[in-house]
């Protein structure tokens, strides 16, 4: 009995490294130290990625386990509107090396999630703002009065959510965008150093495992333009509808000739700062180079 606990102390302290993983990676992710854990996963998984040893194969699906855990905390980071883009790019470049496999592509699918964001941020101002304004109206005329021509609350009420519309999109696309260049780029990627060249009967030529050159992000380049105008579109589209077509889209015809009513005979207040505001942020992205639809 004294030989099997000396043996299997012999093995923890041989293997202390392994043993000690799963606490050394709850204790980095804590204080920040992300590098030390990338390097401890890359080193555990080079040295015990293939092991057969069944008391190893449970620590390592442990260490997995904590490893996917801290990806989804990245994930969703990254989701944080006020996250700086900076921030953004080096946890893209962490996720890479986390989860990046030739069957997968966590950067492009954190781009795809980050544009989701945003248009449930666009959906969720426009559903707000439908609320307030039938609010509005059902107030109205209850008191059975009709609005002037001299301002009125409504004015108030367009503005703010062009506001946070406009809001929205500049102060989430531009990051957005630059992050998609640096994925078409290719810089939130790990380098790949070329492979040495091999002498094969004093012919110079690639060894037989050729390294592995990520180049699939080039494939999204048009689905990146694709998600940037479905930001767009849907924000023109809510301009449009509210602003333009007054298309109020209320259960009860009533509801919406009187709102119809009450925005046109406010229209002269709530119309300059609207359009003050819209104008700003077209510059803003233009400011970037971001190519925006026809119908803005």
């Amino acid at each position: 009995k004294a030989d099997r606990i000396r043996n299997a102390l012999n093995v923890i302290d041989r293997f202390r490294f392994l043993f000690g993983l799963p606490d050394s990676i709850d204790r980095n992710i804590n204080s920040k130290a992300y590098d030390i854990v990338l390097n401890d996963y890359k080193k555990a998984k080079s040295l015990f990625a293939d092991t057969q040893v069944h008391v190893f194969q449970q620590v390592m699906d442990g260490v997995h386990g904590k490893i996917r855990a801290f990806s989804r905390e990245l994930q969703d980071r990254l989701l944080e509107p006020r996250c700086p883009l900076n921030e953004k790019k080096q946890l893209l470049k962490y996720l890479v090396e986390f989860e990046g496999s030739p069957t997968s592509d966590p950067a492009w699918e954190s781009l795809q999630k980050q544009q989701e964001k945003v248009i449930q941020y666009l959906t969720k101002s426009k559903m707000e703002f439908k609320g307030k304004l039938l609010e509005f109206v059902k107030i109205e005329q209850i008191k059975a009065s009709r609005v002037s021509h001299k301002e009125n609350s409504i004015s108030p009420l367009f503005n703010q959510v062009i506001d946070e519309l406009c809001d929205t999109v500049t102060q989430s696309l531009p990051d957005y965008w630059s992050l998609c260049q640096a994925y078409l780029d290719g810089s939130l990627f790990p380098e790949v150093k070329k492979a040495p060249l091999v002498h094969q009967d004093s012919v110079m030529s690639p060894p037989s495992t050729p390294y592995i050159i990520p180049e699939r992000q080039s494939d999204h380049e048009d689905d990146i333009h694709r998600l940037v105008g479905e930001v767009m579109e849907l924000l023109s589209s809510i301009i449009r509808q509210y602003c333009i077509t007054m298309d109020f889209k209320f259960n009860s015809e009533k509801d919406v000739e009187y709102a119809v009513e009450m925005v046109c005979k406010a229209q002269q207040f709530w119309t300059p700062p609207t359009v003050k505001r819209i104008k700003m942020c077209v510059e803003r992205l233009l400011a970037i180079n971001i190519t925006l639809p026809s119908v803005m």
